[in-house]
């Protein structure tokens, strides 16, 4: 969201106002003072202060949908990685959570990416969230495509690089295609 810009703009406005002066005249001698009354028209400037508040909205979909697929990821991977643990080796145990089984380097794998495609999301720019979707979905259609990579070292269900292709292509698709909706709206006051 990007900030609210606010600007200060005073503006002198005339103002014409009359103004009544009383004045004496004087008639023949001996008779009374007559008393009458003008008008004189002064015109002056009165400065006022207008206040000139634009607030700008932005929502970005790829965004959020990135946003909540690395959110996903992250947790999926640090649970996996709390379960089997991390001080021995990598490969064993492994553990399951949701039905999806994976070991700690899977775990490790996926939290990383996850954390890479969370950072694109905050940043909202869509070249960083395009170019890391389309870099997980690559590495999960290598993982589908040959699930023993590295002699199996991943131990992964097929299921799990799956969905995270499905996922990263959505946000590939979404990024390309949907843009970001901005509101703005201006509203100028008088202090």
């Amino acid at each position: 969201m990007e900030p609210v810009r606010t600007r200060d703009v005073i503006t002198t406005n005339p103002v014409t106002e009359p103004v009544v002066t009383d004045t004496v005249e004087t008639a023949a001698v001996g008779t009374a003072p007559v008393a009458a009354r003008e008008a004189v028209v002064v015109e002056h400037t009165r400065a006022t202060q207008m206040v000139d508040v634009v607030t700008i909205r932005s929502v970005s979909p790829h965004a959020i949908v990135a946003g909540l697929i690395a959110i996903a990821m992250v947790v999926w991977g640090a649970v996996i990685m709390a379960r089997t643990g991390v001080d021995g080796t990598l490969r064993e145990p492994q553990a399951s959570l949701l039905g999806l089984t994976g070991n700690a380097l899977s775990g490790m794998l996926v939290a990383g990416l996850g954390l890479v495609l969370l950072l694109s999301a905050m940043s909202r720019d869509r070249a960083a969230i395009t170019f890391s979707s389309i870099i997980i979905g690559i590495g999960a259609a290598v993982v589908i495509i040959e699930p023993d990579v590295a002699d199996g070292a991943l131990a992964l269900d097929r299921a799990v690089p799956v969905m995270i292709a499905v996922g990263a292509c959505v946000v590939a698709l979404l990024a390309a295609a949907v843009p970001t909706m901005t509101s703005r709206t201006r509203t100028i006051d008088r202090v």
